[in-house]
């Protein structure tokens, strides 16, 4: 509150509210005891809302951020998230019959939760990627919004929605009664707490902009209209929770092994990230980021032909797809073979840097002669390149 000018910037989550306020009551704090910190902080509120006065702030420049961990919700025994993911845990459970046998879930089933996070961070983290599997993120945030509303903490028997802090509530209320944007910080997921914020009073429709972490597309082939992939799922991990030994790599998912290649592949060289990643995919990535570390003047090479390489298939797509039309046109045969020569024509002049030849001036040769052509610019590419 000292610099009421300041934004703070949190990586993990950010929501915003902008709540207009109304007139609070004589005590705006009635949960807070007297004292200096009330006074404290009904003076400063005062002081930067009175127009005039020396500590004046306009509206658009108020702003107060709390931080949701161990001042609103509910910490004990557990986060509140985390009851979340142990019981979409045991409801999943039906359908992952392996899990009576693979830890961490086997002693969660078992209601054994010191022997399911013996393994740290990496355990934590399954449980929390099997509860977030599966799902959209409308689906979700469903969830999340049946979960909240209906269950209740295991020792005060209330909802934890009724568990956050009331100090804090009132305090959220009474800034925001006076013109503050209010901002809520947590380490909690951002598709958890999106729901979850709402019983803040903190508006869903100013967290629309918050980035979504799970992604869904269709891969589809243009020029041919081939479906290459029905569904690729996109997710944004925090790398910095994963904390997977070398040891364990030969036991481990494939996402954990990829997640530990990104994460530590820096420190390894070739030679040693083959022996650790022998599958081609790794391999395939190790050359590429093996490429980047060469010298400059190898790299540009190499970077100079894998270009000409992508641009003269992409040249030669173009040239199929203009033949197409020009098949059309002038007959679909005889078009298309055309169109491909004179786009493979011009795509090999223009990797030559030469000038490109038109249509008027192509059109009067024969096949063979525009066969012959293109023949004599790949001998000149392929000199060139060696």
């Amino acid at each position: 509150m000292k610099n009421p000018q300041t934004i703070l910037v949190v990586p993990i989550i950010v929501v915003l509210s902008l709540v207009t306020g109304i007139v609070c009551a004589d005590d705006p704090l009635p949960s807070w005891n007297d004292g200096k910190a009330k006074q404290s902080i009904i003076t400063f509120v005062e002081r930067v809302t009175t127009e005039g006065s020396p500590g004046y702030v306009v509206p658009a420049e108020s702003i107060a951020t709390f931080d949701n961990d161990g001042t609103l919700w509910c910490e004990q025994p557990m986060y509140v998230q985390a009851f979340f993911v142990l019981d979409r845990i045991k409801q999943m459970a039906p359908q992952h019959p392996d899990w009576k046998d693979k830890e961490p879930f086997a002693s969660v089933l078992k209601g054994d939760m010191k022997s399911a996070l013996a393994g740290g961070e990496h355990a934590v983290v399954a449980l929390m990627a099997a509860a977030h599997s599966g799902m959209t993120t409308d689906e979700f945030e469903k969830n999340v919004k049946d979960w909240i509303t209906t269950t209740r903490h295991p020792k005060t028997g209330k909802l934890f929605t009724e568990m956050a802090f009331q100090p804090m509530l009132e305090l959220l209320t009474y800034l925001r009664a006076n013109g503050f944007k209010t901002f809520i910080v947590s380490g909690g997921g951002i598709e958890f707490m999106r729901p979850w914020a709402a019983h803040y009073q903190i508006g869903a429709r100013h967290m629309t902009n918050a980035p979504k972490v799970h992604h869904a597309f269709r891969l589809e082939d243009r020029d041919s209209g081939r479906l290459l992939v029905e569904t690729l799922k996109i997710h944004t991990l925090e790398l910095g929770w994963y904390n997977l030994q070398e040891s364990e790599l030969e036991t481990a998912s494939l996402l954990d092994r990829w997640l530990y290649w990104l994460l530590h592949a820096h420190q390894y060289d070739a030679q040693k990230l083959g022996s650790l990643f022998p599958q081609p995919e790794f391999q395939r990535a190790t050359d590429s980021i093996d490429r980047i570390a060469k010298k400059t003047e190898d790299k540009a090479m190499y970077d100079t032909r894998e270009k000409a390489i992508r641009d003269q298939q992409w040249i030669l797509n173009a040239a199929r797809r203009e033949g197409r039309e020009e098949g059309r046109v002038e007959g679909e045969i005889k078009g298309r073979e055309e169109g491909e020569l004179f786009g493979k024509i011009r795509m090999l002049q223009n990797l030559l840097s030469l000038p490109q030849s038109t249509d008027k001036e192509l059109h009067p040769r024969s096949r063979t002669e525009l066969e012959t052509l293109a023949t004599e610019l790949q001998a000149q590419l392929r000199k060139r390149m060696t």
